[in-house]
């Protein structure tokens, strides 16, 4: 049974942009893989997702499916696929990268939903999920101005 599993910071600060790696523990002969990340839009904003190495990792061609975002619902949904003749990876990988915006404090879960991995020939893999916590700590330390010292230059 392959796993996937998001792998990322645990601690962002608001305002602060911060990107997930979406890794494929396990495969057997990837082809192909969709999915859909939920959070809480009034924590999360997200930016975006491209598509990682993993399925064009033993030559096989690779393209991207989506990204589609929803920020007023929660969700981000991307994949992607590959053709050729080469066998499909069978070592784990980063399938994709996502990225996301804090907004404001607050313990914001990122899961894995309806994740569909499937191998060359089509065949639907058995997967499981693990999502992320990511805590949006209160606002930014604000870091005291730098002082200057300027020395009089002398000449002699």
């Amino acid at each position: 049974m392959s796993l996937i599993r998001l792998v990322g910071p645990n601690t962002v600060f608001p305002g602060a942009a911060f990107t997930l790696e979406v890794w494929l523990d396990a495969p057997s002969d990837l082809g192909a893989f969709e999915l859909d990340l939920t959070f809480d839009p009034r924590l999360l904003e997200a930016g975006g997702a491209t598509l990682g190495r993993l399925l064009a990792s033993t030559g096989r061609d690779a393209g991207a499916l989506g990204p589609l975002v929803d920020n007023r619902g929660g969700t981000l949904g991307f994949g992607g696929y590959s053709t050729g003749s080469e066998a499909g990876a069978a070592a784990s990988g980063v399938l994709g990268r996502a990225t996301f915006r804090a907004l404001r404090p607050g313990a914001a879960r990122i899961e894995v939903r309806g994740p569909l991995v499937v191998d060359t020939r089509g065949t639907l893999v058995a997967t499981t999920a693990q999502g992320a916590l990511v805590t949006v700590e209160g606002p930014k330390p604000v870091e005291p101005p730098k002082k200057h010292v300027y020395l009089p230059y002398a000449r002699k």
